[in-house]
C-alpha cells in the first residue's frame, strides 16, 4: 500500500512538471483563463511547488491582476521560501504600486536567496558544480556577474537605507 502511494505521488509530481511548460505557453499566447486553470491544477497537485506559484503570479500579472499576482507570489514564498523568483515577483508588484523601497527590499531578498542556493549547490557538488554542464554552476557564475555589474544585496540595502526606505517607526 505504501509503495502504491509513493508511486502515485511521484506520478502526480511528474505530471505537474510536464504541465508547466504548456501552461507557460498559454500565458505567452495571452490565453490567461486557460493558463490560470492549468496553473491552479499544478499547484493543487503540488502545493509546495514554488515555481508553479511563481508562474501563476506571472499569469495574473500579465493579465493586469496585480493583487492576485501578489497573493500567488506570497503563497509561493510561504510554501517554498528557497524559490527566489517569488521574491522578485512581489518586488515587481510593489514597484508597479509605487512602493520603490519595498520593491528594492524584495529584489535584494531574491538575490540573497538565489546566491545562497547556488553557493550551496557548488559546495555540495564540489568541482563538478562549477562546470557549465551543471545548472548550478551556470547560475553561480551568472549571479556572480550580476553582483559585479549591478551590486549585491548588501549594496542595494545600503542604498535603500540611505534613501530612507528602511526607517523604523519611532
Amino acid at each position: 500500500m505504501k509503495t502504491l502511494l509513493t508511486i502515485g505521488l511521484a506520478c502526480t509530481a511528474l505530471a505537474a512538471g510536464a504541465q508547466l511548460p504548456e501552461a507557460i505557453k498559454l500565458t505567452e499566447n495571452e490565453q490567461f483563463e486557460k493558463a490560470t486553470a492549468a496553473f491552479k491544477q499544478i499547484v493543487r497537485n503540488s502545493p509546495s511547488n514554488g515555481e508553479g506559484w511563481f508562474y501563476l503570479g506571472e499569469n495574473y500579472f500579465a493579465n493586469d491582476q496585480a493583487d492576485s499576482a501578489e497573493a500567488a507570489y506570497l503563497r509561493g514564498i510561504e510554501v517554498n521560501p528557497n524559490y527566489s523568483l517569488n521574491y522578485a515577483g512581489v518586488g515587481k508588484v510593489l514597484r508597479d504600486k509605487g512602493d520603490i523601497s519595498g520593491a528594492q527590499a524584495q529584489f535584494a531578498k531574491a538575490g540573497e536567496v538565489a546566491t545562497l542556493a547556488t553557493n550551496e549547490a557548488v559546495q555540495l557538488h564540489g568541482g563538478i558544480g562549477m562546470t557549465m554542464e551543471y545548472k548550478g554552476g551556470h547560475y553561480f557564475k551568472r549571479l556572480t556577474m550580476i553582483d559585479l555589474m549591478f551590486g549585491n544585496a548588501d549594496h542595494h540595502l545600503r542604498e535603500l537605507a540611505k534613501a530612507g526606505g528602511l526607517q523604523t517607526a519611532a
